[in-house]
């Protein structure tokens, strides 16, 4: 029926804007940006039309022309937050970091516990190797979602790269209470373990992972570990 009505009125942006929006739910993507395009050409009363274009450039991985569509629908819509943090995560993909914690304190100011945009500038807080801001804002996140897995990990992480053993521990075992098939949290939290002395806690951990994967690759080094710690505390 929208063809119908193009036939019958060229110039009908409405009914351009439909068909667009057709071929986008049906993954039709370069069909809808003809279409979308249309309507751009006909009207600037359809300020969505920015924000579909910029998608569907995402989706391409076309990131110029998707930060190009984003802004022009932002002109319009400047408190539409889902837009701005898609927009954030484009600049992540493309390493800008500082225009991505622009969009992300952008997000935060219209919604303080948007969890996802605090966890993003912890992640690039992390990339530039800022640690205690990052701890910072991974706390942020687990203060809003205490079950942020992510933000557990990364957390977990830091404390123990940093050698905060007994911090990295605590994140660690909240981490495997979430997750508790996960096969690297098993082996870390196992590795924290030994490191921190706490070799009997290190062996039930590294038991653990052989009993879920006994074929592993890393199954003869867990073996000598836990040998190991045998005949530590054996001695």
């Amino acid at each position: 029926e929208f063809i119908e009505a193009i036939n019958i009125d060229p110039d009908y942006a409405d009914a351009y804007y439909s068909i667009a929006i057709n071929y986008k739910n049906n993954e039709e993507y370069k069909k809808s940006i003809e279409y979308f395009n249309k309507v751009i050409e006909l009207s600037n009363e359809y300020p969505d039309v920015h924000y579909n274009v910029a998608q569907i450039f995402s989706i391409y991985e076309e990131y110029d022309n998707s930060i190009k569509a984003f802004n022009e629908f932002l002109i319009y819509q400047p408190d539409h937050n889902h837009a701005r943090y898609e927009l954030a995560i484009i600049y992540i993909n493309q390493n800008k970091y500082e225009e991505a914690l622009i969009e992300l304190n952008k997000v935060i100011r219209v919604e303080p516990n948007n969890f996802e945009a605090h966890y993003q500038i912890g992640f690039i807080y992390n990339i530039q190797g800022k640690h205690e801001e990052t701890i910072a804002k991974y706390n942020d996140v687990t203060n809003i979602d205490p079950n942020h897995i992510y933000a557990i990990l990364g957390l977990a992480n830091i404390y123990y790269n940093s050698g905060k053993l007994e911090e990295a521990i605590n994140k660690y075992k909240k981490a495997l209470e979430l997750k508790p098939r996960d096969m690297n949290i098993l082996r870390t939290l196992g590795h924290a373990y030994q490191q921190n002395g706490k070799f009997k806690d290190a062996i039930i951990l590294y038991k653990s992972y052989l009993d879920m994967s006994p074929n592993n690759f890393e199954s003869d080094e867990i073996l000598e570990l836990i040998d190991n710690l045998k005949s530590k505390l054996a001695s």
